[in-house]
C-alpha cells in the first residue's frame, strides 16, 4: 500500500483527470465531471474526482517488477567474480 501512495501523490492529477491536458479526455468519457466544464470547475468538485479516482486506484491490484538493465547484470556479475564471490 505504501508503494500506491507514493504513486498517488505522484501522479494523481493525470488518474483523477484534473490536469488541463488531459480535460479533452475526460470529456470523452461522458460524466467524468458531472456534465461541468472542466476549465471551470471549483476546488471542491477537483477534491470529489480526486477522491473517487482514489478509491478506484487503491482497490485495484497491482504488482510492481524491479527492471535491469542487461548491462548493469553483467557489470555486477563481473564485479563478484572478481571479488571470488
Amino acid at each position: 500500500m505504501i508503494a500506491k501512495r507514493v504513486i498517488w501523490r505522484l501522479e494523481s492529477d493525470r488518474y483523477a483527470l484534473t490536469t488541463s491536458s488531459l480535460h479533452d479526455l475526460g470529456r470523452q468519457l461522458g460524466d467524468c465531471y458531472d456534465g461541468k466544464d472542466p476549465e471551470r470547475m471549483g476546488y471542491r468538485v477537483i477534491e470529489k474526482l480526486r477522491g473517487v479516482a482514489w478509491e478506484k486506484f487503491a482497490a485495484m491490484d497491482m504488482f510492481f517488477v524491479k527492471v535491469c538493465r542487461p548491462v548493469d547484470a553483467r557489470s555486477t556479475c563481473y564485479s563478484y567474480s572478481r571479488l571470488g564471490c
